[in-house]
């Protein structure tokens, strides 16, 4: 499997470091000239941007967060169709499903890449709890 496949966009990497996620990661995206490399090759004074692992986005995803009094949790499934899905979802009092959120497409990373930038961006997570997360694993 590319390690294109495996780590989260450049594009979402520069938006994550724009919303304050500390830039630690197995993986830096080096620019066009060098594309996708590891930690152990990075030359840090060129200012690299984090190309997140799927491990790692599943560290920084909150299990659960709460919005208007209800608690959505966080749920990830392969479909039969070969897609990912990856959603936060919560359930009314007469058992019916509500989503907050639902993301799906062909690459695991990059959706969860997604998904941690609307909860960012919506203020359901912060970059502070995030930060912390990352050094303590």
């Amino acid at each position: 499997m590319k390690i294109e496949s495996q780590v989260c966009l450049p594009e979402q990497g520069k938006r994550l470091k724009a919303l304050g996620i500390i830039q630690e990661s197995l993986f830096y995206w080096a620019g066009d000239k060098w594309g996708i490399m590891p930690k152990s090759s990075i030359d840090f004074s060129g200012d690299p941007t984090s190309v997140f692992t799927v491990g790692e986005l599943g560290v920084l995803l909150p299990n659960k967060i709460r919005h208007n009094k209800m608690d959505y949790t966080y749920r990830i499934n392969k479909e039969k169709s070969g897609l990912w899905e990856i959603k936060y979802r919560t359930r009314s009092r007469d058992f019916k499903l509500i989503p907050l959120k639902i993301i799906s497409g062909k690459i695991e990373a990059w959706l969860r890449a997604e998904m941690f930038i609307f909860l960012l961006e919506n203020k359901f997570t912060t970059p502070e709890y995030c930060n912390k997360k990352t050094l303590e694993s």
